[in-house]
């Protein structure tokens, strides 16, 4: 049996690593922002652009949005690694030029 601490409040318990890999995909998603927000990531506390959001759903059903946690761009790359999902911050305008 495996458990998957992904928050101290919040764990899957699976019988086989291939439910537990897709239970993290059902259960988080990695969203990347169109604009980078300048405020404290919620993983590692330090201010930086924020690149992305990753929504947590519950672990029952995987439909109910229990929360979202704002990620730099750091913490969201490893968050995708540790989850295996893909996570990309092409889209992402981090400079605004204002044209006169």
């Amino acid at each position: 049996m495996y458990i998957s601490y992904i928050n101290p409040s919040f764990f899957i318990v699976c019988r086989r690593e291939e439910e537990l890999i897709t239970a993290k995909k059902n259960r988080f998603k990695i969203l990347s922002r169109a604009n980078t927000i300048y405020r404290k990531c919620e993983c590692c506390d330090r201010v930086r652009d924020l690149y992305f959001k990753m929504c947590v759903y519950d672990a029952e059903h995987g439909k109910f949005l229990v929360g979202t946690i704002d990620l730099c761009k750091n913490c969201g790359e490893n968050f995708g690694d540790l989850l295996r999902i893909s996570v990309s911050s092409d889209g992402t305008e981090s400079d605004f030029k204002f044209e006169s």
